[in-house]
């Protein structure tokens, strides 16, 4: 099974955070101290690699251009931006930071954690007003269950 976080919105976000992920031409690469590279079919020219492994665990928002397959079937909004990152008391404060520089009410944001093939009942959805968003309120996400949070009220 997977998990899968998403924020969804009506309108678009900016991503965040960096991947870690470098590109290099060939001949310039020296994997002396470099753990994690490799090349891809469509630059064989090129390697990627990761600097430092730890950033990959960093809190991230990265538009995703296509939906995973068997998200439920519930995260309609046009814009989908996928939630990267291990999470701990650094990535929810950086998430935090980023809902209240970022998310707006009229753009009807919603927080998806989600399990492949599962639904997220009503009881497990809850509304907030993204202004005064606070970790206690993002904590599930160390649970990983099923939850969804819309940055909305009820009246818009």
């Amino acid at each position: 099974m997977t998990l899968y976080r998403f924020f969804a919105s009506k309108s678009s976000l900016p991503e965040w955070g960096e991947s870690g992920f470098k590109e290099i031409e060939k001949e310039k690469f020296h994997p002396q101290g470099i753990e994690f590279y490799f090349t891809l079919r469509e630059t064989l020219n090129k390697v990627v690699y990761v600097e430092d492994v730890a950033r990959l665990d960093q809190f991230q928002v990265v538009q995703c251009n296509e939906l995973p397959e068997d998200t439920g079937q519930q995260i309609q909004r046009p814009f989908i931006y996928e939630l990267r990152g291990i999470v701990n008391e650094r990535y929810l404060t950086e998430l935090i930071q980023y809902v209240k520089q970022y998310v707006k009410e009229e753009d009807k944001v919603e927080l998806w954690s989600i399990w492949h093939g599962e639904r997220v009942s009503s009881n497990q959805m809850k509304r907030l007003i993204p202004q005064i968003v606070r970790i206690e309120d993002v904590g599930f996400l160390h649970q990983c269950q099923n939850s969804c949070i819309k940055f909305f009220s009820k009246n818009k």
